[in-house]
């Protein structure tokens, strides 16, 4: 994800190497058939379910929106979000970047069906995208622990989640 204002303001006040707390969101996206959308990050070559941070003054639906928009050039709707789960375990939401610092997030994650757009890679974060099963993705691709995770509760239908 892009390291939006609030992050930038932020982390000109920690020293390199610090740990940050941030709320973020991630989307389901699942096509007509049954597919789910996952990334290949830029920063690491793992596949993701996309999502990003909050910034300073948005809920995690407002977050799940723009970003959707900033990197997929997709437009879904806040009420077309549907509730999957949480998660806040640490092994699952820490995620380390250049100069040895850390995130941790607090991530809520929403499934939707309904959008529209044609896939753009907009925003420089992601080398390539693809539409899978969730079975396709747990067995073929190396995949953010995370997404592992959300992925693995959506095949046992284990929703809503909280960790």
């Amino acid at each position: 994800m892009a390291m939006g204002e609030y992050v930038k303001k932020m982390k000109k006040h920690l020293p390199e190497g610090s740990s940050f707390v941030m709320a973020s969101s991630q989307v389901v996206i699942m096509n007509d058939q049954e597919e789910i959308l996952i990334t290949k990050r830029q920063d690491c070559s793992k596949w993701d379910i996309p999502g990003g941070g909050c910034e300073e003054n948005d809920s995690y639906k407002q977050t799940a929106v723009k970003e959707m928009k900033e990197e997929l050039n997709l437009d879904i709707l806040e009420e077309d979000l549907e509730f999957l789960g949480t998660m806040s375990c640490s092994p699952l939401t820490v995620m380390s970047y250049p100069g040895n610092s850390f995130t941790k997030y607090y991530v809520c994650v929403f499934g939707v069906v309904n959008y529209s757009g044609n896939i753009e890679l907009t925003d420089g974060e992601n080398l390539e995208y693809k539409f899978v099963t969730p079975h396709e993705a747990l067995e073929n691709y190396d995949l953010i622990v995370s997404s592992k995770y959300i992925l693995e509760q959506l095949v046992t239908n284990n929703i809503p989640f909280i960790d």
